[in-house]
This record gives C-alpha cells, structure tokens and sequence, in this order.
C-alpha cells in the first residue's frame, strides 16, 4: 500500500481514515434512522388519536339521529290518528324511553296548541278547565304539556306548564311549526323542590291538524292548523357521557361547545384541568335542526405519557453500538442485517395494523369478513361467528358455501354489488338477509371494498363488515304496525282499510268485478259504556271484532272505522254473487243479537248495518266509504237492527239537508226568518188576551219551508240558541207594543 506521506514521525496510510469515515458515516445514519422512528411513532400515536376522536364524533352523531328517528315515529302516531289517547301514547312512549338504545332520554312529551281566536276541534274533553282557566288569562296562545312520560331519574314536576312561558322557546316552537322541521332548544335545567336536577335540551317536532296544508302567523300568533309539538328532553350529562366517554382519569378530554350562539356555550367536558399544550387535538363541526355543536379533543397526560419513544431509544442505541464495535470489513454484514430488521419492523406495523383495523370494526359491533380472490377463500372475525351464532372454531373457507348463506330473492344483488367493487373499485354497501347457524334469516347491511390489487390492476383481495339491522327492521314493523292496525281489537284500522279499498277497487276496474263496503255501528253502545264502564267497553268492542272476523271469516276484510263502528271489504264480487251480501249481513246481524259475555255480566246489543257497491253506487274510493256511511245512518234513524242498501235517493236528501243547513246559517242576516203570531181568544168575552209565537222562514228561491224541517237543522248544528234569542227578542218587542195598545196584561208564549 502506497504511504501517503513520509515525515519524521510514522508513516500515515490512506486506508487509516475509513474507520472515522465509516464512523461518521454510521453515526449519521444511526441519527436519521432515530429520528424517522421517532416521526412514525409520533405519526401511529396521531392516528390512534384521531380515529378515536371521529368515531366518538360518529357514535354522538348517531345517537341524535336514532332521537330523530323515533320523535318522527310518535308524530306518525298522531298523524294516523284523530285523536291520541293518554294510554295510547304512554304504550307507544314506553318502549321508546325504556329502550337501551335510547340512553340519556329524559322525557318524553305533547304540548298542545291552544289559540283561543280559534275554536278547538280536537281538544280532550278532560281539558275543559285547563282551557276555561286560559281563557281568564291575557294571553291568546298557550302550549300546555298535556301528555309526557318521565324516567325514573326525571324531575317530577307538573305535566301541564305552558311552554311558551319561556320566550325563547316560544321562539322555537313557533319557527318549527312555520317551516315543518325539527328544531333543537337551548340548554336549559329542570328542577326539583326548587333545586337543580339536571342539565337538558329538547328536540322540538310539530305536529299538523290532519285537515291541514300550511301553517301562518297572524298577530304574532300561529294559525290554528298546527296541533301541537312533540318532544324529547334529553339529559346532556347522560347522552354525552355515554358517547364521549366519562372515567376517572380520562385519557382524552372532549369539549362539546354550542357555536349557533354567541359566544359559544359548553354543553359538556369530560375533564375540567387546564392543559397548557396538548400533543394532540383535533376538532369537528356537527350540524343538526336548528343548531351548530362543536366537538373538540384534546390529548390528556394520561395519553400522551403512552407516547414513550421506546423503538427510537433502542434503534438510537443499537446504532451507536454497531457503528462503534464493527468494523469495515463488517459494514455489508451489518448493512444486511439492518435491511433485514427495517423489513420485519415494516411488517410487524402492518399486522399491527391490520389486527388494531380489525379491533376497531368489531368494537363497533360489525362482523368483519376477508375475501382472498386469488385464493378463493373467505374468512371471518369472531363478532361475525358470534353475530350469526356459529362457533368459535367455525372455519368453513370456501366462497361457493358462503353464497349459500345469502337469501335466495337478495343474492343477484348481492353478487352484482361485489362485480361492481372488483371491477369498479370504491365502497359499496346494500342491505341483505344472511343466514344464521339455527336456519333464520338476518337483516344486515354489508360494505366491501378491494384493499389489494397486483400490478395489473386485478383485485387480490376485498374486506368487508356486517351491521346487524334486525333492531332497525323491527322497529320499523312496530311503527307499521302502530300506524296501519287498531290498538285495542287488532284489526286493521282506517289507514288500512282503505289502502286495501283502494287496492280492491283497482283489481275490480281490470277484471270488471265488484267491491262491497259494508259499515256497521253498535247501537246504544254508548249506554252500555256508561253503565258498566269504558274498561268494559273496551272488552266489548273486542268480542264484538271477535265476532265479526269468526262470521266473514272467508271473505277478505274485517277493519275498525273508529269508535264503535266497524267495516267489512269484500272484494271481486261477480254479478250474479251479489245476493250473497244479504245473507252475509242477516249472519251479522244475528250473530250481534246473541249475548256478549263480560265476565259475571251478560250483555245484548244490536247493530246498523249500511252496504254501498262499486262501481253500481259509486265511482271512487272516497264515494264508496261516504255512501255506505250514509247508508248506515239511515239504518240508525230507523231505530237501528237493521240493513240498508244506499240508494240515490238517500244521497238526495242528504245534499238537501247540507244546502238547507247552509242557507240556515245565512237566513237570520238576511231577514229570512220572520215570527207569525196564533191569537188566544177567551170564549165567554171574544177578547184576544194571549198569542203564541211561531218561527217561519221564506226562502228566496224553495219559498216557506215547513219548522218540522229547519228546527232540527238547526238544534243539530246548534244555531238553535242564537235564533230563540232572536224570537225571545221579537216577542218581547211585540208584547210591549200589544199591552200599550189592547191589553195591559197581554201574554206572548
């Protein structure tokens, strides 16, 4: 080897530097490999943070929508109905308030619109004095909570309070109502004994007369077409703590700010310490009716003292050790070596990652499966084995099998989702039914994804999760089965009856068939009602429906108008079949006369039966359903227990009777009505001592018309008070003008 250079002292080689030179550089590589560890460290722990954090936004998000969700469902229940029953509400609310899905759900309540400018169709008779006791106020408009269903742990306080008490959420109230939409209050407190019991806010839904079309305000007040607001009070401190989590010693702290008002206000905080300056933090806008919430995280000592930079330290030390004990002649040994344990680091994170993927899915509740193409193999986690109840050791690979367990009518589905995320790549999802271990079916809602492709581009690999939706699909039945079933017999109510009235008249108008509508009312229910109670009623009108679906039995409809009135579809009838109605209503009728036996008490009753055609007596579903009323309460004015068929005639004197009662309501401003006097005379002296008074009315174009015929009118649509006061009046006029002129002591009746 050549010397570099000759002096007095030793000679001194070239190849004497490379160790310093490999020294430093190794020592160079030592620090960056240090710090890059230390960079993905950080870059993992970040991760973690902020997946934690958004699936803590997602489940806060979740919760309030499944809250939606359910305050639509009760207003489905007084939208199907004319009227909600305290009992019918209170069955409906229960299992709403009590489900374990509905965490945090403090109350749950009606508040009823009253406008004393208009007149209360609707309102509950119990309610009487509430409104007597209104009307001595100031006010005009008033939001009694009449009905409302409390948690155990819900402050005990009056159900009937006037909402709009509180300007603000009068506010609210009246906004939601004008726009149809759901609106959340401000944060508010209930007390009890005068003392705080917990913090709340209220989702806020109005609910719409039936009749109605749109909601006004006039003079500050709403119209009288909005019914009143369902809604839920929500206790913040159980909602938040159920989603955003509440220990001890939190290892994040989350801030829930309300940012709609200024300046912001704190809903909720998990942790109260002040934190100078958090590693992690990060921060997102929730949307919802009426308002902007801020959810904001921040890491606590507890979670960032888990960032340790234990890999870094040995990766540090390991490097100053090599770089300081090797050798040159080493370094390609040692290079190797390095190479070799960055490859099984890279692969460690990825199964590290994959399992912490996998972890997170399943603490969610989703079953996770993992479909190999290449291989043609599928595996499952075990929250899949457990949701469809196999095994733990369940390992049945084949893909084939695994189309199997999909139900027949959702499979092409099914498969065309999975050609469309192998050939299309993104994420899919659709609802299924899969198959359990026990032979039943699941509802689910499944998303895939290719997480792998080679280098061409073909997929190698799809991942995808199961979310059991059974509680959803049930839900959903239950809701169905509120809106379209009466409650108390288990028939099929108005809403139902009549989508299958209208089915059945569809079917008729193409097979050129026939539809009867039989309608049926029990007479003098209602004494029966008084006399041994509404419990008993109630059981009557069950063995009355018992009755009736026993004696129709083959044909198809029995249905519960409302009340004690009752119906009977029977569809595609043939010309020559329609006589079989008549001894289909006798059967109903004799069937009605046998007694009803309510515990010790036997009772007898009978009914009026009214039965309308289509198309004979009517074109539409809406004719039909009018006509066979009419039908019935003809059978009613003959003293009941009998059948009547409608009849043109019938619908004659009805429009008759509907001019007459609008003529009536006119006939007194328009100087129609006019008082005719019969003279008393006394026999023995011929003196006219006394007169009777007789109300007449001339109408303009049907000339006089008889008082046997207008005097009902008018009792039944109560015009009858202000026209007796007008014949009280004109008769006390007339008698003064008569004792001035004939007889001091005249008399008028």
């Amino acid at each position: 080897m050549k010397q570099l250079k000759r002096t007095g002292r030793r000679s001194v080689y070239w190849y004497e530097w490379l160790p310093w030179v490999f020294l430093a550089v190794t020592l160079s590589v030592t620090y960056w490999a240090w710090q890059s560890e230390r960079a993905l460290e950080y870059s993992e722990k970040s991760n973690v943070f902020n997946q934690q954090f958004y699936q803590t936004a997602d489940q806060l998000t979740s919760q309030l929508k499944l809250f939606e969700q359910s305050l639509y469902s009760i207003r489905k229940l007084f939208e199907s109905s004319d009227f909600v029953s305290q009992d019918e509400f209170n069955a409906f609310g229960d299992e709403i308030l009590h489900s374990k899905l509905s965490s945090g759900l403090y109350q749950i309540g009606f508040a009823k619109y009253i406008n004393l400018n208009y007149p209360q169709t609707t309102l509950d008779q119990s309610l009487t004095p509430l409104l007597e006791y209104l009307k001595s106020q100031t006010q005009l408009a008033y939001a009694p909570v009449i009905y409302v269903i409390k948690h155990e742990t819900s402050a005990q306080q009056s159900p009937i309070v006037d909402a709009f008490l509180n300007n603000r959420l009068k506010e609210d109230m009246q906004s939601a109502a004008l726009f149809n939409e759901l609106l959340i209050s401000s944060q508010f407190k209930t007390n009890i004994n005068d003392k705080p019991d917990c913090d709340c806010l209220s989702m806020i839904l109005p609910v719409y007369q039936r009749a109605a079309k749109n909601t006004q305000i006039v003079d500050g007040q709403l119209d009288n077409s909005v019914d009143g607001w369902v809604f839920f009070n929500l206790n913040l401190d159980v909602v938040f703590s159920k989603t955003l989590g509440m220990t001890n010693k939190p290892s994040i702290r989350y801030v829930l700010n309300d940012v709609s008002q200024q300046p912001y206000k704190v809903l909720y905080q998990n942790d109260s310490s002040q934190i100078d300056h958090a590693r992690f933090s990060q921060e997102s806008q929730i949307d919802l009716p009426g308002k902007k919430w801020m959810l904001r995280a921040e890491s606590l000592p507890l979670f960032e003292n888990t960032l340790n930079y234990k890999h870094s330290t040995t990766i540090g030390l390991l490097g100053l050790l090599a770089s300081f004990a090797l050798t040159a002649g080493l370094f390609l040994v040692i290079s190797r070596l390095r190479t070799l344990d960055s490859l099984r680091r890279v692969n460690k994170r990825l199964r590290f990652s994959d399992e912490r993927w996998r972890f997170a899915v399943e603490g969610a509740g989703d079953g996770v499966w993992d479909w190999d193409i290449e291989n043609k193999k599928i595996s499952y986690s075990t929250n899949w084995k457990r949701m469809f109840g196999y095994e733990e050791n369940y390992a049945d690979e084949d893909i084939g099998k695994w189309r199997k367990l999909v139900h027949p009518d959702d499979r092409s589905a099914v498969l065309d989702a999975y050609r469309k995320a192998i050939h299309g790549g993104g994420d899919h999802s659709f609802e299924c039914r899969v198959k359990c271990k026990n032979g039943t079916w699941k509802w689910v809602l499944s998303r895939c994804m290719v997480v792998s492709k080679d280098s061409n581009g073909r997929p190698l690999r799809i991942v995808g999760t199961h979310t059991d939706l059974s509680q959803l699909k049930e839900s959903e039945e239950m809701v169905w089965q509120h809106v379209h079933f009466d409650v108390l017999t288990g028939l099929p109510n108005r809403r139902m009856l009549h989508l299958r009235l209208e089915q059945a008249i569809e079917k008729a108008k193409w097979k050129g068939t026939k539809v009867a509508l039989i309608c049926l009312d029990l007479d003098d229910f209602s004494v029966v009602n008084d006399t041994f109670g509404p419990e008993q009623g109630d059981r009557l009108l069950q063995e009355v429906a018992k009755k009736l679906v026993s004696s129709v039995h083959q044909y198809e409809d029995v249905a519960r108008n409302s009340g004690d009135e009752f119906a009977i579809l029977i569809a595609d009838i043939e010309e020559n079949e329609l006589s079989l109605l008549d001894s289909l209503a006798e059967n109903v009728l004799s069937a009605m006369a046998e007694p009803f036996n309510l515990g010790d008490t036997k009772v007898f009753i009978t009914c009026s039966i009214g039965i309308a055609i289509y198309p004979n007596d009517a074109n539409s579903l809406n004719d039909l359903v009018k006509n066979a009323d009419q039908s019935m309460y003809a059978s009613i004015s003959k003293g009941g227990n009998c059948i009547t068929y409608f009849t043109a005639e019938m619908q004659e004197k009805v429009n008759k009777r509907m001019h007459l009662t609008n003529d009536l309501r006119v006939a007194l401003s328009k100087n129609q009505l006019f008082v005719e006097y019969q003279p008393i005379v006394e026999l023995k002296t011929g003196a006219i001592y006394k007169a009777e008074a007789l109300l007449r009315w001339r109408h303009p174009e049907n000339g006089l018309i008889s008082p046997a015929e207008f005097i009902p009118i008018a009792e039944n649509t109560k015009l009858i008070n202000e026209i007796g006061y007008w014949v009280l009046m004109q008769s006390i006029k007339q008698c003064a003008e008569w004792r001035e002129r004939i007889n001091g002591k005249f008399q008028i009746s």
